[in-house]
């Protein structure tokens, strides 16, 4: 006798934030071209559709911007959805408390405009997807990574990948 099992289809989604055009800070030349290039190869080649991408380019990745779309997928995704987040754009460290940000277009000089790292690590937490795969092409982007404590190999499979 053949068992049927149940078919699960997660659908992939992609959250893409780039910024070349800066109020405050440095232009940039190619974080815009880099990300809408990365989304048409997983649009032509994989399984991506067109209406699950939100894209915040230049003057629409503002903080608020920002912060509502994670805080909608916080809402709307489920262990059934799969999600890429791409950042491109500057990054800042505040070297007094080893700290790393992502900046938003209206970000300036000082680091209370930018978003700190552990805003988008609660983020990733909070959100309920099967799979978060997090691109951050940015200056200090290594700081993304830091996180008290170690875990060991067995607690990673008992959580979703990050």
């Amino acid at each position: 006798m053949t068992q049927l099992t149940k078919s699960t289809t997660l659908t992939n989604h992609l959250l893409l934030i780039a910024i070349d055009k800066y109020q405050n800070q440095t232009k940039l030349a190619s974080c815009v071209k880099d990300v809408k290039d990365f989304k048409d190869t997983l649009l032509q080649k994989y399984d991506f559709e067109e209406g699950n991408v939100c894209e915040l380019y230049d003057e629409k990745a503002t903080n608020k911007n920002i912060q509502d779309i994670f805080k909608k997928y916080v809402t709307t995704l489920t262990d059934e959805s799969n999600l890429i987040i791409y950042f491109s754009g500057h990054g800042g460290l505040d070297n007094t408390m080893n700290r790393g940000f992502w900046v938003p277009v209206e970000g300036n000089k000082d680091y209370t405009t930018w978003i700190p790292n552990e805003t988008v690590q609660t983020f990733i937490q909070q959100i309920q997807a099967k799979h978060i795969f997090v691109i951050s092409d940015c200056c200090f982007s290594w700081s993304l990574l830091i996180q008290n404590g170690t875990k060991s190999i067995s607690d990673y499979y008992s959580f979703p990948s990050r």
